[in-house]
């Protein structure tokens, strides 16, 4: 299962970034906290506090102020969709690294990897241009090596040895760094109402964070 969920999370992140910006991407995959708690809940039977309940309603508010105008037409709502999407797929990922403890860590980024790879040449390689300059390509090793081996092998030992509730806070922090880096690499205008809508669910999945080192 891991390939697959990892094709479906990979193609529909690159959607939503592609159809607004990258922080509106990352915002929505940020929904990937929550749904990892729902996912929790059922397939680990993870008790759902009134904190954890007033933390998920910091981060709902936050999305609102994201986006919004919610209409079909707006790209910063497409993008939001697209990457609730990939959330749906990416945090079924952490429950099958946890439920499978007994499989190397390398074994199950391997798998993960190769699986993705193989839908991608069925599916992507047939319609793909190729006829790139020399810095696209190096744009695709970076990705290819520091974004996907490098980062996702990382995330893969995280995601088996931590407690899901800590790694859905932990990995929150890439809405400040890619507004961040959006803002200076990309020259892209970061509205007021988008830094308050993210403070917003930061605050909401760091309030999980709090909440899950005092019960310990």
């Amino acid at each position: 299962m891991l390939g697959p969920l990892f094709f479906i999370h990979w193609i529909t992140y690159f959607m939503a970034i592609k159809t607004s910006t990258p922080s509106t991407a990352v915002i929505g995959l940020s929904s990937y906290g929550i749904i990892l708690l729902i996912y929790s809940r059922y397939f680990f039977k993870t008790q759902i506090t009134k904190g954890i309940v007033l933390s998920v309603s910091f981060a709902l508010v936050g999305t609102f102020l994201i986006v919004e105008d919610f209409s079909f037409s707006n790209t910063t709502f497409q993008g939001l969709l697209w990457g609730i999407a990939s959330a749906l797929a990416y945090a079924m990922l952490p429950i099958i690294h946890h439920k499978n403890p007994q499989i190397l860590a390398r074994h199950k980024a391997f798998s993960q990897f190769l699986g993705a790879f193989v839908i991608f040449l069925i599916v992507g390689v047939p319609q793909t241009n190729w006829d790139l300059n020399i810095n696209d390509y190096y744009a695709l090793i970076y990705l290819a090596v520091g974004g996907t081996i490098v980062g996702h092998g990382l995330w893969v030992r995280i995601t088996e040895t931590l407690q899901t509730t800590t790694t859905s806070a932990v990995y929150y922090l890439a809405i400040p760094l890619s507004m961040v880096l959006e803002a200076i690499i990309l020259h892209v205008e970061i509205s007021q109402m988008k830094i308050i809508g993210s403070i917003l669910v930061l605050s909401g999945n760091f309030m999980i964070l709090y909440l899950k080192k005092r019960k310990t």
